[in-house]
């Protein structure tokens, strides 16, 4: 006689029917009473053939280990649930959770138990896919609960900490901080109470057992639940090292570099200067005021650092001047005032296969023009100068009308300053003049030489400087 209590109500059977989750219900003894066209559809059952035989007979997949559980559960020992392999109609196995959930009579007997079944396959498929990307991933990962303290860990992660697994799972990754990175440390308590943003990022240093500090770029962020509450963190971790070491290696490099480039540079003004003693210094004094200048005037430091390069080499081209004109006491002839004056064109020349980072040659090619046009050696004016010429143009004047040389003693300062301060607007660039007259009523000095007590009359057209 069929137990009425194992047969679902017309209003139960339409909502059983209705699921899209297989249930299957069995009696005591484990005869299956009932099923639904869920279990039917995926299983190949027919209800009208099937009932009444044994629920081992339509599972047979079921391995032996589960199929003891299964059995324990339909003998009414309580409600189970488990991962078992089931068979489709069509002979393929999948995973499913299996629930067993007992049925009790008004008087505390069982009369059975209702089985429903999920398939796991899409479930499981997307868990390896994750955890092989989790496992494999080149980049650490990290999963914390709420206080930090991490729940679980990839490989990389271990590696990248220098420890095996076990000795990271249980800890928090300040554990690992360098002292001096407390700042870069993951704000958990302050993401979990949304007193800060739920993702976080910050570069810092993990210190491995054997005192190695690793370069990090952590990646934090807070995960919800369905309900929009704080559930766990996830912190992505970049072993950045290589990058820094790379970046110092750089550094130094660059600073070789310059170190080599300086004393290549001095080594150029330096093979002018043996050959002109009343020079000496020259290039140098006018290289220190040209950066006074760009300070004044708010240049940036790569622009400042490319005006005194070229500060320090801008006579370079007088190498091929005669040293007697260069030494010449008094005036100089029309012809020997030409030939001094090509050494703007031959300092380009011999710069201009160099690849300085800064318009080296062109500087130096143009630091005798002139704003009106007058200077040479093409008569450019206004901003067709650059703007190194424009600022060497007025060191220079001063620095030599204020310094001794062979064919006229050294001026005053103040002199030179009036000199470059008449010609402000026609001659030099007044914003020029303006920095390089403040520079020295701030106390900029330059160092004099002395030189006889007299006075020529001079407007700084000398090409000899």
């Amino acid at each position: 006689m069929t137990n009425p209590a194992l047969h679902p109500f017309s209003s139960e059977r339409e909502l059983l029917q209705a699921l899209g989750t297989p249930v299957v219900v069995v009696d005591a003894r484990g005869v299956v009473h009932w099923f639904n066209r869920a279990a039917e559809d995926m299983h190949g059952w027919d209800l009208s053939r099937d009932a009444g035989r044994p629920f081992f007979d339509l599972v047979p997949s079921l391995g032996e280990e589960d199929t003891s559980q299964v059995r324990t559960a339909l003998s009414g020992a309580g409600s189970w649930s488990g991962r078992v392999l089931l068979t489709r109609w069509d002979g393929r196995t999948y995973p499913a959770l299996l629930n067993c959930v007992p049925v009790h009579g008004s008087t505390g007997e069982l009369s059975g138990v209702v089985v429903t079944s999920s398939d796991l396959t899409e479930v499981e498929g997307a868990q390896r896919r994750l955890s092989s990307g989790f496992d494999s991933s080149p980049f650490g990962w990290m999963f914390c609960e709420l206080d930090g303290t991490i729940a679980d860990c990839n490989q990389s992660c271990a590696d990248i900490l220098g420890r095996e697994r076990d000795d990271v799972l249980g800890r928090r990754p300040d554990d690992f901080t360098h002292p001096g990175d407390a700042g870069g440390s993951v704000p958990f308590g302050a993401m979990r109470s949304g007193s800060h943003p739920p993702v976080f990022r910050s570069q810092t240093r993990y210190v491995r057992p054997d005192g190695a500090t690793r370069w990090v770029r952590v990646h934090a962020r807070l995960v919800t639940d369905h309900l929009g509450q704080p559930d766990l963190f996830y912190v992505h971790l970049e072993d950045i090292t290589a990058l820094f070491e790379v970046a110092e290696a750089r550094e130094a490099a660059e600073r070789s570099y310059h170190e080599l480039f300086d004393r290549a540079v001095h080594s150029l003004g330096a093979a002018l200067e043996v050959r002109d003693a009343y020079t000496a210094g020259h290039q140098h004094r006018v290289a220190e005021l040209c950066v006074a200048i760009a300070h004044r005037l708010g240049m940036s430091e790569d622009v400042t650092e490319g005006l005194a390069v070229c500060a320090e080499v801008h006579d370079i081209g007088k190498v091929a001047t005669p040293a007697e004109i260069l030494t010449k006491p008094g005036r100089l002839f029309d012809a020997e005032y030409d030939l001094i004056k090509l050494h703007s064109q031959t300092g380009s020349a011999i710069l201009e296969e160099i690849p300085f980072p800064w318009p080296v040659a062109r500087a130096v090619h143009e630091h005798h023009e002139r704003l009106d046009g007058s200077g040479y050696p093409h008569g450019l004016a206004g901003d067709a100068i650059c703007l190194e010429a424009r600022v060497i143009a007025v060191a220079d004047t001063v620095e030599s009308v204020a310094s001794r040389r062979p064919y006229r003693p050294a001026r005053s300062l103040e002199t030179a300053l009036e000199i470059v301060a008449a010609n402000a607007g026609t001659l030099y660039d007044r914003e020029i003049v303006d920095a390089c007259t403040a520079e020295f009523d701030s106390g900029f000095t330059l160092p004099r030489h002395p030189g006889p007590l007299f006075e020529d009359d001079w407007a700084g057209g000398d090409a000899r400087g």
